[in-house]
């Protein structure tokens, strides 16, 4: 499973489903065919992610697959099922920290100040928890109360990087790309945050936004060196190859990106535009209908391919 794990981290979905498979006809597990629907719901297949739940029991799904289950509900068309099933897990006392993600974006979605309620109730301990709280008090609209959480919880776990960067965000919230790329550069020149993934991930969206596009590439190269998840980062490489007009590069990059991971809409949708903007709309076809053509579920590629073509 550690190979899986790490697959999946480097985005490479369909790896890591062929491997899952493969451990599953060794020898079946309710572990496996969680990872296993986990991974057909990321690959855009939630058809086929909850025929693989139906074979497990709710002991055997535990709340990590009740809260994907009623995500999948949701998503497929059943929203009254999804919805008690999400309003199931946010009654219960414990949940592990995937599902408390997944109910709070449920209750977030229903009603932010009880998803804030709700946090502050049923988040528990550590750094994931206040890192939780801070994100529902963002959602119910208390700025205020939510930086000075987020304060208190990097002084409590200096180490933790995802808690720097929501703060430090939410300090520069609405300030112009240019000023984030200044206060980033001074905070990433300090030693103790310098390998901060998630705060090189904002600077490279400032530089995007502010056009410095030599300096969001090898910023975007150093995260890949130093870790991250390199799906994420290799998309943005792309995209970042795209607007320097090295356009080969970035549509090379982008179809090996699509064959790890078919279910990537927005690297599909990126790829689609790309060529249409270039005049390669037969290169995209004729990618489009060779996938197609090899896996039949690669099919629905051709609604996005009309929807940017209009054809």
């Amino acid at each position: 499973m550690e190979f899986v794990a790490e697959l999946r981290s480097q985005g490479k979905l369909q790896e890591a489903l062929r491997e899952i498979e493969r451990l599953q006809a060794m020898e079946p597990h309710p572990r496996l065919t969680l990872e296993r629907a986990n991974l057909l719901a990321r690959l855009g297949q939630p058809g086929e992610a909850l025929q693989q739940l139906e074979h497990l029991n709710d002991s055997e799904l535990g709340d990590y697959g009740l809260a994907l289950k009623a995500g999948l509900l949701e998503h497929s068309g059943h929203k009254d099922e999804s919805q008690a099933l999400f309003e199931e897990l946010a009654q219960r006392p414990h949940l592990g920290a995937v599902a408390k993600r997944r109910v709070m974006q449920y209750l977030e979605h229903q009603d932010p100040a009880r998803a804030a309620r709700w946090a502050e109730r049923s988040a528990g301990e550590g750094a994931d928890a206040l890192q939780l709280r801070a994100h529902a008090l963002i959602k119910a609209r208390q700025p205020e109360e939510a930086l000075e959480l987020l304060q208190q919880a990097v002084d409590t776990y200096p180490a933790h990087q995802g808690l720097r960067r929501d703060l430090v965000m939410l300090r520069l919230e609405g300030e112009s790309a240019e000023v984030v790329v200044e206060e980033l550069d001074t905070l990433l020149s300090m030693q103790e945050h310098r390998r901060n993934v998630a705060l090189r991930e904002r600077l490279v969206q400032a530089l995007r936004e502010s056009q410095q596009w030599e300096r969001a590439r090898e910023e975007l190269l150093e995260c890949l060196h130093w870790g991250g998840n390199q799906h994420y980062l290799r998309a943005n490489l792309a995209y970042v190859l795209r607007d320097m007009g090295r356009l080969e590069e970035a549509l090379e990059l982008m179809e090996e990106l699509l064959l790890e991971n078919p279910g990537d809409i927005h690297v599909l949708g990126a790829y689609c535009k790309a060529c249409r903007e270039h005049d390669a709309k037969e290169r995209a076809g004729a990618f489009v209908a060779e996938q197609a053509r090899q896996d039949p579920r690669k099919r629905r590629w051709w609604g996005t391919f009309k929807k940017v073509f209009k054809t």
